[in-house]
């Protein structure tokens, strides 16, 4: 697999944003944030007591899709609001800086303000994990249009 002739990448991540299909209007205001990746979900031992020199391992035939990872600036007053996504499963969309957009099912996992300081601007981290399954429990893994 090879790239394709005429292939851009993107320059600057800035723009990169998520919109919650339960709550659309509700932002994060992102700082960072991570799209999903993949991961073969570790090997299976293939190793017997007949091996002589090393152990031998397989992939296994499903892969994970790892979590997104991001951080905010927030208004105290959403906060009960962030805290009511956490293991609702949804469609969530991640738009790039290039108008493509990332789209799955997943929940909001994990919402953690950020200690307060002076000078600094109050963050909330946030993690979404991708359920791959959409709201009638079909298997839907992420995919990314528009590109």
């Amino acid at each position: 697999m090879g790239i394709a002739t005429g292939a851009t990448f993107l320059v600057d991540g800035n723009g990169t944003t998520v919109d919650f299909g339960s709550n659309p209007n509700l932002w994060l205001h992102e700082v960072t944030l991570q799209p999903p990746g993949t991961s073969g979900g570790g090997k299976i031992n293939t190793t017997g007591m007949r091996n002589t020199a090393v152990r031998t391992a397989r992939p296994k035939k499903l892969a994970d899709v790892t979590p997104s990872k991001g951080t905010g600036k927030y208004n105290p007053k959403f906060l009960e609001d962030y805290y009511a996504m956490r293991r609702t499963n949804q469609q969530i969309t991640i738009t790039h800086p290039d108008g493509s957009k990332t789209i799955g099912w997943g929940w909001l996992e994990e919402v953690i303000p950020s200690e307060n300081s002076d000078g600094e601007q109050p963050m909330v981290d946030f993690v979404i994990e991708w359920s791959n399954e959409n709201s009638s429990g079909v298997e839907t893994r992420p995919y990314v249009s528009g590109v």
